[in-house]
This record gives C-alpha cells, sequence and structure tokens, in this order.
C-alpha cells in the first residue's frame, strides 16, 4: 500500500510537471500561437478589430498571380513575393543590382540576359524556362491582368505570337538553365521597362490554361523576399519573410492583409474611427460633407509623420488645435523641404485618442470657452499650454517648429519635449494623468514608434454624438475591460516592427503613403531592392 501510494505521488508530480511546462511559441508546422500577434486572435478578442480588418467584396481568392493580378490585394501580395526581371528605382532608371537578372545589356539588338541562383519556394531554380513562360503568358491574346507594355513587342516574333500565327517567340532564344538571348526588331529601343515584370514558375502555374491560373489550389511562395504562408479565400493571407532570401533579410517578419468594401470605408469614416482611408481616393467619399468634416477635424497626415493629437479635452479642443496644424503644416517652405525630403522619412497613420482622459467641460458645450488676454490664449479661464512631444529624427524637429511657431502666433504656450521613443512612451502616460495638452509627432524611422496601448480608443461608441460620446464611453465601459484592451494593443505595438499589418484599399493616398512609408520599415539598413514599387496597401 505504501509503494502504491508513493508511485500514485510520483506520478503526480510528473504530470504536474510536465503540465507546467512552457510550450513553444512556434508549433512544428509554423502556425502562430495566441500569445504572438495573429489576426484571428485579434479580431476575435479586440472589438475594434472587427471594424478595421474588413474583407473585400473581390478580394482575396486562392493563388496570387503577378501576372493575372485581378485585385489590389493581388498586386500586393505579387509585389512580396516576386522579384521583377530588370528593377525599376523610384527615379524611373532601371538596375539590375535588385532583381532576378545579373547582367541585362542591349548590344547592337541583341539583349543577353543572365538571371540569379534564385529558387522558387520549393528549392527550384528560378530558369530561363520560366521567364520565357511568364512572357507567353503577357503575349497571350487572352491575357487579362496587368498591363504588358507595348515594347514587348519590339521582340522578334511577339506580334505572331499574339496573333496566334505561331507557337514560339521567335526572337526569344534559350542558351542555358540560366541564361538567355532576345533579338530586337528595332535595336535602338531601350527595353529596361519592359521586363519589369515578374516571372512565375512554369512548373507550377503551367499546370492549367491562363483563365484557371489564379484559381489553383496550393499556396505558391514566389522567389522574393517574402512567401505567401497562408490565407482563407475571400478573408485574409499572410507573408513571411525567407530567411535564406539572397539580398537583405526583412525587419518584418509576418505580414497580415485583408481588404474592406466601400461601405466599410464610409462607415469608418462616418463615425471618426479612421482618421485616413481614400478620402482623396473616391469621389462620393471625398464630396460627402459629413466624412470630410470628420476627416478635417481628426486628421493631421503628412508623408512624412503624423502629428498625433492626445488632447484630453477630445472632441471639444480637437477642431481648433487641427485648424491651425493644417495651416501649419502647408506652408509653402514646408511644402518644398518636404518634397525633397520625403525619400528619408516615414511616418505612420493611427487613431488619435479622444476618450482616454478626463474631460473638464460640461458635455453640452461644443465649442470651449475662448477668449485672449494679451498674447495669450485663455480656455475655460485658464492659458492653453501645449507640449510637441517627439523624437529628434527626420523631419520631426523641422515639422515641431512650424507648429511651435504658429501656435504661439494665436497665443498658445508651447514647450518642445524632445525624447527617445522608450522616454516617449513614459512621458505620454504621465501626461495623461497630469491632463496636459500633447501633439505627439511620430516618425517611424529608428524605431519611432507610437504606442497604440495608450492612444487606442472604444471604437464602439463613435457613432455617438460628439458631444456625447466620452460620456457614454465612460458610464458603460468596465474599467477591466478597458485595461485588457489597452494591453493587448500595447503588445501589438511592441510587435510592429516585426508584423506588419496591412489594409488593401487601393487608392492614391495609400500608394502616396506605403511607397513613402513601408519600404523603410522592412530594413533599417538598406531596402533598395524594393524602391520605386507601388503598394496598393495602407498600414493600421
Amino acid at each position: 500500500m505504501q509503494k502504491l501510494s508513493k508511485f500514485l505521488s510520483i506520478l503526480i508530480l510528473v504530470i504536474f510537471i510536465i503540465g507546467c511546462e512552457r510550450k513553444s511559441d512556434i508549433i512544428d508546422d509554423g502556425i502562430i500561437k495566441k500569445n504572438t500577434v495573429n489576426v484571428i486572435d485579434i479580431s476575435e478578442e479586440i472589438p475594434v478589430a472587427k471594424n478595421i480588418l474588413k474583407v473585400v467584396e473581390n478580394g482575396i481568392d486562392g493563388v496570387f498571380n503577378p501576372l493575372y493580378a485581378i485585385s489590389d490585394a493581388d498586386k500586393t501580395i505579387s509585389f512580396l513575393q516576386f522579384l521583377p526581371i530588370v528593377f525599376k528605382n523610384r527615379d524611373l532608371t532601371y538596375t539590375t543590382n535588385n532583381s532576378l537578372s545579373t547582367d541585362f545589356k542591349n548590344i547592337n539588338g541583341n539583349i543577353r540576359v543572365r538571371l540569379r541562383d534564385i529558387d522558387w519556394w520549393d528549392g527550384s531554380p528560378v530558369t530561363s524556362e520560366d521567364v520565357l513562360f511568364s512572357l507567353k503568358l503577357l503575349l497571350d491574346k487572352n491575357y487579362t491582368g496587368v498591363e504588358r507594355s507595348s515594347l514587348l513587342f519590339n521582340i522578334e516574333g511577339a506580334w505572331d505570337f499574339y496573333k496566334n500565327k505561331s507557337n514560339e517567340i521567335s526572337g526569344f532564344k534559350i542558351l542555358d538553365e540560366k541564361s538567355f538571348l532576345i533579338h530586337l526588331l528595332n535595336p535602338n529601343v531601350e527595353m529596361d521597362s519592359a521586363f519589369n515584370f515578374r516571372p512565375i514558375s512554369k512548373a507550377y502555374y503551367g499546370k492549367g490554361p491562363i483563365s484557371d491560373i489564379r484559381k489553383l489550389d496550393d499556396k505558391p511562395m514566389g522567389n522574393g523576399a517574402y512567401a505567401l504562408y497562408n490565407y482563407e479565400k475571400l478573408n485574409f493571407c499572410s507573408l513571411r519573410s525567407k530567411s535564406n532570401f539572397y539580398y537583405n533579410k526583412p525587419a518584418i517578419k509576418n505580414i497580415f492583409i485583408r481588404e474592406e468594401t466601400l461601405n466599410d470605408k464610409k462607415s469608418e469614416l462616418y463615425s471618426g474611427e479612421a482618421d485616413i482611408i481614400d478620402i482623396y481616393g473616391n469621389n462620393d467619399i471625398r464630396f460627402d460633407e459629413t466624412i470630410r468634416d470628420n476627416y478635417n477635424m481628426f486628421t493631421v497626415y503628412e508623408n512624412n509623420s503624423t502629428l498625433l493629437m492626445n488632447v484630453p479635452s477630445g472632441d471639444l479642443i480637437d477642431p481648433i488645435i487641427r485648424k491651425f496644424i493644417f495651416s501649419a503644416i502647408d506652408e509653402e517652405d514646408f511644402t518644398t523641404e518636404r518634397y525633397k525630403l520625403l525619400k528619408y522619412d516615414v511616418g505612420i497613420v493611427s487613431l488619435s485618442n479622444r476618450f482616454y482622459s478626463k474631460i473638464e467641460m460640461p458635455y453640452d458645450k461644443i465649442e470651449p470657452n475662448l477668449n485672449k488676454v494679451g498674447n495669450t490664449l485663455f480656455i475655460n479661464g485658464k492659458p492653453f499650454k501645449i507640449t510637441l512631444l517627439y523624437s529628434n529624427v527626420g523631419l520631426n524637429d523641422f515639422i515641431a517648429t512650424r507648429i511651435e511657431n504658429k501656435l504661439k502666433s494665436i497665443g498658445i504656450s508651447v514647450k518642445k519635449s524632445i525624447r527617445t521613443p522608450e522616454e516617449i512612451k513614459k512621458d505620454i502616460s504621465v501626461m495623461r494623468e497630469e491632463m496636459a495638452n500633447v501633439i505627439y509627432i511620430s516618425n517611424f524611422k529608428n524605431g519611432d514608434i507610437p504606442d497604440y496601448g495608450l492612444l487606442y480608443t472604444g471604437s464602439e461608441f463613435m457613432g455617438a454624438p460628439q458631444e456625447n460620446r466620452f460620456k457614454q464611453y465612460v458610464e458603460s465601459m468596465e474599467p477591466m475591460n478597458v485595461r485588457k484592451r489597452i494591453d493587448k494593443y500595447r503588445r501589438f505595438s511592441e510587435d510592429l516592427l516585426e508584423n506588419a499589418w496591412v489594409r488593401g484599399i487601393g487608392s492614391p493616398i495609400a500608394r502616396t503613403y506605403i511607397r513613402a512609408n513601408l519600404r523603410y520599415v522592412f530594413n533599417s539598413e538598406n531596402l533598395s531592392w524594393y524602391e520605386g514599387d507601388v503598394w496598393n496597401i495602407s498600414i493600421q
């Protein structure tokens, strides 16, 4: 009996130890667990994410083919997965430094091309046959994907192939697995731009007719820095950076992509939940007075930086301050300087917090009591003071100086507080407790990341009239639930450099934003291999 008791005690101890053993963050098949940033977890646990992470009507459906792109999601993923034969720089010049080819020279109308030793997702090499297959796809008369370059018809035999007069392109000669020769009809035409397309695998995509290419069931991973890791049809997809990529490995490891319908965008702008979507990209949104007013009141946005308002009086003061901020950043000298330095600086668009603080004004007052004594502006009998909080990187100080001058000119006392990103997170928390008015100028370069845990807004109350939102929020939200969400978003912000959340909205403002911003996040040292690409995605 004693032996049995001793045996049971040992057994219980072993079970206890096994139960306490820490589980791995990444399980064998690579699926990210709940304690990391995971799109499914957030959409299930955080109410605001259900409104942010929407699904587009014609969106993600199976395989994303760079040559047969239908939606903006396709283009986004293609540009991340596949490398072009010849790379186009931001200044519209072409190079082989960041492309599939190591040699692309036109000598008397003959272009000799040599491919890098780059593999497809299954380990097989990218070959001359793949390029020929992709070129035939582009020149197929039934092809309806991304716009083909008319310069391709300068290749001998390309027109006959397009007209179904020949099954081959006579001017394309395969020399070996990694080399091919292109003969031109007009030897004086520069062909670099024609070969800016991204070839795809013949072994994979050659399974079926063009009309079925996009509907293949497998998940090709391309030959670029990112591999398609997971997707749900008409839902979302994720990409993961490759550890063996031939060039610099991106700093961001995982990218999660969803899309939104037009109605989703409009509802977010109506409610004030989203600061920036495609306000310039769609006329029925752009000329909607409610959305336009919301946009002007709650958003301060530039390609280089986001000026994030953290004003404790929320909706009551924000419009006044933003009015002056807009006039400050629209000055001609800033616009000119911004254009010059655009390629060096980046920012991130985020929600401005209008709830997570006390409010000292009556709820029924839409405008605060403003009066000016001498050169000092008073709000409700108190001098109006604002702190400009930022890290001294990029254009932040340049912007801060112009804002400072503008606000001082109308009687607002301004203090510039320059801190490291780590200090800023602490300062924002302290300033909120002290009810300080803060303009946080954030810049994504060098790791200057806003703390979303401190800037989070409860979206379920955004639809209420402005003067009632905060009251409803305070009265109906339980403190523990608020803290739980804030902690979740804090973890989200801390993981932002490794996991980029993107929304594919395909608007001009998104394209401008992503070209000026996201490429610098991927690799802080050298990201030239993606410069110049137009990515139809927007970080949130």
